[in-house]
């Protein structure tokens, strides 16, 4: 003959089963929480690592910018002084021969030697002026570059990582409550 199955046999075995089920539900939960918040945090080190690469590339870039820009400027100061001394030897050259030109060192001599004066420092004022513009608009245009680099840092988007979900003791002592509940009911209830 077949033994019959006590209600408290099956009663401990349906609440075994029970806890059996909820802490595999469990762990399960708490091993994809796991996955996800290792995936979170490579991704926000893999996102690190990319604005700090966009960042060494803007600040390169700038100073690359920068540099070119500053020998350019350079280069028209080394050409200005150039023309100065061009300048100052055309004007010693050009006294030279109205001295030697002369006939009497009067006051048509003294005229042209000042006219000659004159349009020289015309001519210096002018270059330097010139000089003094090419050197803000190059302050402006290196200003212009930094900027530029640091919005192109600022402008990356960083990952920033979500909260992870994690299993609950509770919730599983409270699934584990739950059906035994049930059970006892349906095992120990009204006859």
């Amino acid at each position: 003959m077949c033994d019959a199955i006590s209600p408290t046999a099956m009663f401990v075995s349906s609440l075994a089963m029970s806890a059996a089920s909820a802490g595999a539900n469990y762990m399960m939960q708490n091993e994809q929480a796991n996955a996800q918040a290792s995936y979170q945090a490579r991704m926000a080190e893999e996102s690190n690592r990319a604005a700090i690469a966009n960042a060494q590339i803007a600040n390169k870039n700038y100073i690359e910018q920068a540099t070119a820009a500053n020998m350019q400027q350079m280069q028209k100061q080394d050409q200005t002084a150039k023309e100065m001394q061009d300048l100052q030897i055309e004007r010693l050259q050009k006294a030279g021969t109205a001295m030697a030109s002369s006939e009497s060192a009067g006051v048509s001599f003294e005229n042209l030697m000042a006219d000659f004066y004159r349009q020289e420092a015309r001519y210096r004022d002018a270059m330097r002026q010139n000089l003094e513009m090419d050197a803000v608009q190059n302050d402006i245009a290196v200003s212009g570059f930094r900027r530029e680099a640091k919005n192109r840092g600022s402008s990356f988007q960083r990952y920033i990582p979500s909260s992870v979900s994690r299993p609950s003791m509770i919730g599983a002592g409270l699934s584990i409550g739950a059906s035994a509940l049930e059970n006892h009911s349906r095992y120990f209830g009204s006859k």
